[in-house]
């Protein structure tokens, strides 16, 4: 715990920040992803179609450091397929906090919602984690914890 008060914790969204699956990506008519399809696209032949994105080279070189406290927060309902593709791209870390089945809440709701536990949790300050999501929607959310946010870019907001 005394570690977690000194060390900046980064926090990485997954989908359209640090890696692009775009090609697994089906909207529904009103914008939103079609989670059904992306389910059904899903599969671990297609996860290890994805690829890196520059945010996502960022991340694996602090995880590589073996010194920095690096989290992942994705709203995906995670297998063992996309944990086994973020071990073969050096991004596998200890804590992943992502959507249990069932969960339905929006991506920023449960984001936000998995951030404030972990403070809690962990008893860190909001002010140590620096918080990277390509959704507007998502960051507004997280920063009103006090958590600072960046974008897929890596622009600090």
């Amino acid at each position: 715990r005394e570690l977690m008060k000194k060390k900046n914790i980064w926090v990485f969204d997954l989908d359209g920040t640090v890696i692009d699956s775009s090609h697994r990506q089906i909207t529904n008519k009103d914008g939103t992803l079609n989670l059904d399809l992306w389910r059904h696209n899903s599969t671990r032949s297609k996860i290890f179609k994805d690829k890196l994105l520059p945010l996502g080279e960022f991340m694996r070189m602090l995880v590589a450091t073996k010194d920095q406290i690096v989290w992942i927060c994705t709203a995906r309902e995670l297998s063992k397929d996309d944990l086994d593709f973020l071990d073969k791209k050096g991004l596998l870390v200890k804590t992943i906090l992502s959507r249990k089945k069932g969960d339905t809440r929006k991506d920023w709701q449960l984001k936000r919602g998995l951030l404030k536990r972990m403070i809690n949790l962990k008893n860190c300050s909001a002010e140590r984690i620096l918080f990277y999501d390509d959704n507007s929607f998502n960051r507004k959310a997280v920063k009103s914890l006090g958590i600072r946010v960046g974008d897929q870019h890596g622009n600090i907001r």
